[in-house]
């Protein structure tokens, strides 16, 4: 019947161009901070990518029509999925590098031993870790970085078109080497935590010379675990402040990533 006949090709063409931005939402979704999370379940995060992918359909140039199962359709679904890693891959960093941070810490101060589970990650990390990661999820969320980050998503859509070759070798290496530059960040963050400790168990080692009866055991863990809890209370206002400028460099270093400047 001609009717049920334009009824089903109107439902393929519907389908074909929901495919596209679902596959770009879901990569996303696959890879950013919070919304990756160990703690939010699978079917949370593909009713998400599918919510957004119907609500920004309206919104997004028309998607080429491409031959089901050809290889040209392979490959443009490849494409959709590493653009939104990419773009939640940048924002992930900012937290890892957080973590790193946190992991140099715990160790410095003797903390390495307390591990707790991290319900958004699914392993075990830090106790100093874990206190990163809950203030920069925090701080991600009240400074709308998540809203920027859905902003950046459906402009990627106009400047990189659906189904075109647009993961190059050139992004990628751009990608890690801005990576590496947030990692450095984290490590810096953590620097004067362990230079600080590192002191404070050259002091002990100059004491343990100068009166070898004196128990260090007893005393040198107290003394850098204080020693460590107060530098982290110094620390803490720099993180916030390092958090929040790696965020708005991801998000810039990602406009140019996809061209939206």
């Amino acid at each position: 019947m001609p009717g049920l006949e334009s009824a089903a090709a109107e439902w393929i063409r519907f389908a074909e161009g929901f495919l596209w931005p679902f596959l770009r939402i879901g990569g996303l979704f696959m890879a950013a901070p919070v919304i990756s999370s160990q703690s939010t379940p699978t079917r949370v995060r593909v009713f998400m990518a599918a919510l957004f992918a119907v609500v920004l359909l309206p919104l997004l140039p028309e998607a080429p029509q491409l031959e089901i199962l050809s290889p040209a359709w392979f490959l443009g679904i490849v494409h959709e999925i590493l653009i939104g890693v990419m773009l939640g891959f940048a924002l992930q960093v900012v937290f890892d590098a957080l973590l790193y941070a946190g992991e140099l810490c715990a160790l410095s101060i003797g903390l390495g031993f307390a591990q707790l589970t991290d319900p958004i990650r699914g392993g075990s990390t830090q106790v100093v870790s874990q206190l990163f990661l809950i203030m920069a999820t925090v701080l991600f969320v009240t400074t709308n970085a998540h809203l920027a980050l859905i902003e950046l998503l459906h402009s990627s859509f106009q400047t990189l078109p659906v189904a075109g070759q647009h993961v190059t070798a050139t992004r990628a290496h751009d990608l890690v080497m801005f990576s590496a530059g947030l990692l450095e960040n984290g490590i810096r963050l953590a620097l004067p935590v362990v230079i600080a400790l590192l002191l404070v168990n050259m002091a002990f080692g100059v004491i343990s010379r100068a009166s070898p009866a004196l128990n260090l055991f007893a005393l040198g863990f107290p003394i850098t675990l204080l020693s460590g809890i107060l530098l982290l209370w110094l620390v803490l206002p720099a993180l916030g402040e390092q958090f929040s400028t790696d965020t708005l460099t991801a998000l810039k270093f990602l406009r140019g990533l996809i061209g939206a400047e």
